[in-house]
Order: structure tokens, then sequence, then C-alpha cells
């Protein structure tokens, strides 16, 4: 998993490297690949959005109670 954060296809091309140095061949995202390893690169927080795990938290938070995001971005900056 590899956050999708400003440029996924950048993220995804560094994945693919990364994974090249364990002779696991990756070639598209969300696929799992077979081969002597099974393999896949799945971008964060999915396919077409940019974002990452926060992403899917919050995205949780608002489907449960739709008040409570208004809440967090009330908070102070950090």
């Amino acid at each position: 998993m590899v956050d999708a954060n400003g440029d996924p296809a950048a993220r995804f091309a560094e994945a693919v490297q990364l994974m090249a140095t364990v002779n696991c061949k990756v070639t598209n995202p969300f696929q799992v690949e077979m081969g002597a390893l099974t393999a896949a690169v799945y971008l964060m927080p999915g396919p077409g959005r940019q974002g990452c795990l926060e992403h899917l938290l919050l995205d949780a938070i608002e489907t449960k109670d739709a008040n409570l995001i208004a809440r967090v971005d009330s908070l102070p900056a950090v």
C-alpha cells in the first residue's frame, strides 16, 4: 500500500522500483500480478483519488455523522 499524495503516478512508479529490487514485477496499480512472487500495489485512498489513509478515515467519520467533520475542521492546525 502506498499513499497517493500529490502525484499518484510518481508514487506508483516509486513502488514499482522498490518491488523490482526483490524481483516482484508490478505493471498496474490495483492489479494482482502473478509471478515467482504474487504482488500488488494499492494506492490509497483508491482508484482515481489522491490522498492517504487519513482521507479514508475522514470519509468514514463523515459517513457516520457529517457534523463530526465540522468539529474536526474547527480544530487548530498543528
